[in-house]
């Protein structure tokens, strides 16, 4: 089952140029890249704007995102901001307390 949040991410066409429709799971640990990525920037326009490239790049997948630390956002994706990391940080704790209700 998919969740009510849908949309679409612009140029995520994989080169192919376009829009991909993004329909996300209900489970944010079966999540893709592109469901990832659809997350960030429907959570925020200005983050996903400067971050989503590097969560598509390094392949961060629902899997990985619940796991992200303070560390691997500043290290590996490049969020040198500590706002934005305790941001991110905020909304996948929310993610994980959402997944207690299953």
């Amino acid at each position: 089952r998919g969740s009510n949040i849908s949309g679409s991410v612009a140029g995520g066409g994989g080169g192919m140029g376009g829009d991909v429709v993004v329909k996300l799971g209900a489970n944010p640990k079966f999540w893709d890249d592109a469901e990832v990525s659809f997350w960030l920037c429907w959570k925020s326009v200005f983050l996903g704007s400067k971050y989503c490239g590097a969560f598509r790049e390094c392949g961060v997948n629902g899997e990985m995102l619940l796991k992200l630390t303070d560390q691997d956002l500043k290290e590996h994706l490049g969020v040198q901001n500590e706002m934005h990391r305790r941001r991110i940080l905020q909304e996948i704790e929310r993610l994980k307390q959402n997944l207690m209700r299953f």
